[in-house]
């Protein structure tokens, strides 16, 4: 009887190429703008700067560069001006694409020098040219070997792609327990995990059925009846025990979760 190997939800990334093309950078000393789709950026000659989030990060012939949705600003010298291969695509998945090619918020650049990718770009920007079913699915093909090359030399798919997302809201939930005492904002999350907010969000809200902020705020209530029920501490020290900067929102946020205040729970 032959195995049956029934393939995880998560291996059908979902996404869509948006355009692609090649561009010189003599014609463009600076560029703005906010990128509604995710660009992976090869420079096949030349150097310049790419600013994302308010840093900048310099690129040069060989590098690999990713730009996320965002504000960003490109620049060249005309001295010494960059040229480079680009491709856009969209859709919910994008974010993971990236990060597992490579792509981290602290640096989106990647050295490389690498013909081998020179080649799979202009191999993607020329099949383009032609919209006959054969050759989008050629493009296609370059693109997924683009990603297989990336992925090869990320060490971080060792993870097998079936546990990725559980592993994630796993160390989301242990951050949480390590610093709910502590004032922290998502932002902190995202920062330290390298995600985007839209998609941590949405990853923790499929596998717990909640947002991370509920979960935090229930986190730190269940905290307080504990220490309401097993301590001397009023309520005002309890809240700021527990991560709440004033005792009106701790007493409001615990009345939301457990139907009645903090002084009445303690009784």
């Amino acid at each position: 009887m032959q195995d049956v190997i029934k393939f995880p939800e998560t291996l059908n990334y979902n996404f869509h190429f948006l355009h692609c093309g090649f561009e010189n950078g003599a014609d463009l000393e600076k560029k703005s703008s906010y990128y509604e789709r995710f660009v992976i950026s090869y420079l096949i000659d030349g150097r310049g700067t790419v600013t994302m989030d308010g840093k900048s990060f310099s690129i040069e012939k060989g590098d690999l560069y990713f730009i996320v949705p965002s504000l960003i600003a490109q620049k060249t010298t005309k001295a010494n001006p960059y040229q480079y291969y680009y491709v856009a695509i969209s859709g919910p998945d994008c974010e993971e694409i990236f990060v597992r090619a490579g792509y981290s918020k602290g640096n989106p650049v990647i050295k490389l020098n690498d013909d081998f990718v020179k080649d799979l770009m202009e191999d993607i920007c020329n099949t383009s040219r032609d919209l006959s079913f054969s050759s989008m699915l050629k493009m296609r093909i370059s693109f997924l070997q683009l990603l297989e090359y990336l992925y090869d030399k990320n060490k971080q798919n060792t993870i097998p792609i079936s546990n990725k997302p559980s592993l994630l809201v796993e160390s989301i939930k242990q951050y949480i327990e390590m610093n709910y005492q502590n004032s922290f904002l998502i932002s902190n999350l995202v920062e330290m995990m390298h995600y985007t907010q839209p998609y941590l969000s949405r990853v923790f809200k499929e596998k717990c059925g909640k947002t991370i902020k509920a979960y935090i705020t229930e986190f730190r209530i269940n905290k307080a009846c504990y220490l309401l029920r097993n301590s001397a501490l009023n309520v005002l020290e309890i809240a700021l025990e527990v991560g709440f900067q004033d005792v009106s929102t701790f007493c409001r946020a615990f009345k939301r979760c457990k139907g009645c205040s903090p002084k009445k729970f303690g009784k």
